[in-house]
């Protein structure tokens, strides 16, 4: 798990991770985690859909969608690394700018 992530200045979000089918400890290693933070990280291993990079983000997408339906979604691969401060200054931007949408996912009304 990326402790950059749970590092965050900004505490108000939560993370939704699936594997996309590595051979490793990867789900090992996120139960541990989502036990750990049991309100902070849910497992979305166990759905169906995904396979490679782009459908496993996808399939994250429309879960998250469908059941939390949160203002804003940021994504993150296992080799990013973000800074403390991220989310607060993503979210500064975000609210610094009227009917913005970005990347290549738009929900209905975006």
């Amino acid at each position: 798990m990326q402790s950059t992530i749970l590092n965050q200045d900004n505490k108000n979000w939560h993370l939704y991770i699936r594997d996309d089918g590595s051979n490793d400890e990867t789900t090992t290693i996120i139960d541990k985690y989502e036990s750990l933070f049991p309100n902070k990280i849910t497992n979305l291993t166990r759905i169906s859909g995904g396979g490679n990079s782009k459908k496993n983000f996808l399939t994250v997408l429309k879960w998250v969608k469908e059941n939390v339906n949160p203002r804003y979604v940021m994504l993150c691969d296992q080799d990013d690394y973000w800074l403390p401060n991220k989310i607060t200054v993503t979210l500064n931007k975000l609210s610094s700018m009227s009917g913005a949408c970005f990347g290549t996912y738009q929900f209905k009304g975006c």
